[in-house]
């Protein structure tokens, strides 16, 4: 993401998507490098559309098995879905997806994204459970005491 680019102002704006594909089509590393032609704004926002085309239902998969997105406030949900894509995807990319998702699916500012929104979007795909053993509790163990010949 570009230091000047705010997320929050991308989602208002009414022009952002047609931006954010853009961008996607610029960080697409599976987009064909086209040569020395520069390319026309409409190809990159088709580029762009193409990357989102392929990867939502990996996005929606990522988004919804995220314990941390279902479980948390508006803020968070829109920094743990960043956060998610992030991983996967590389942070550029994943700026420009989550200004996508959040636009796109739910027509939302980031403030009026809530966890009622996620679930209803998410319907039967659940974060997974995780099953852990407990870790065996530490007890301090007394020092062992020194025998008076350890002493000497």
């Amino acid at each position: 993401m570009d230091p000047e680019e705010n997320l929050q102002a991308l989602l208002e704006d009414p022009n952002s998507l047609d931006y954010a594909f853009k961008r996607l089509a610029d960080l697409d590393p599976d987009r064909p490098d086209l040569g020395a032609a520069e390319e026309s704004d409409e190809a990159r926002i088709e580029g762009g559309q193409s990357w989102w085309n392929r990867h939502k239902d990996d996005v929606r998969m990522f988004v919804c098995q995220s314990s941390t997105i279902r479980k948390k406030g508006p803020l968070t949900v829109v920094q743990a879905i960043f956060g998610t894509l992030a991983h996967v995807f590389g942070g550029a990319i994943a700026t420009y997806a989550t200004v996508i998702l959040i636009k796109k699916q739910f027509g939302s500012t980031i403030n009026d994204l809530g966890k009622d929104a996620i679930d209803a979007w998410c319907g039967e795909i659940k974060p997974a459970r995780t099953t852990r053993t407990p870790k065996p509790s530490r007890t301090k163990e007394s020092a062992r005491k020194r025998t008076s010949a350890e002493k000497s």
